[in-house]
């Protein structure tokens, strides 16, 4: 039984971004550097700061509140109740 939680390997996605960026041309970023940048999304998207947590598997917003730029995490998600549903 394989006790993966996700089916291809760290190996496989830095292969596969380092092959992403000689197509394209992009910066090349760590594999971690892409949960900041998802973070940053959902901050654009309107998600609230519980959002996040709970998306990341963090046990409390606090702590995703000390991760990433608090004042931008509350700023951003600040009064956008009305976004589209995700």
């Amino acid at each position: 039984m394989d006790d993966r939680l996700f089916p291809v390997t760290k190996h496989y996605l830095e292969h596969e971004m380092q092959r992403g960026v000689k197509l394209s041309g992009v910066k090349k970023i760590r594999i971690h550097d892409t949960r900041h940048s998802h973070v940053s999304l959902l901050i654009e998207l309107g998600f609230t700061p519980k959002e996040i947590a709970e998306r990341l598997g963090h046990e409390n917003v606090q702590t995703t509140l000390n991760t990433y730029d608090e004042r931008c995490v509350r700023r951003d998600a600040k009064g956008l109740s009305g976004r589209d549903e995700h």
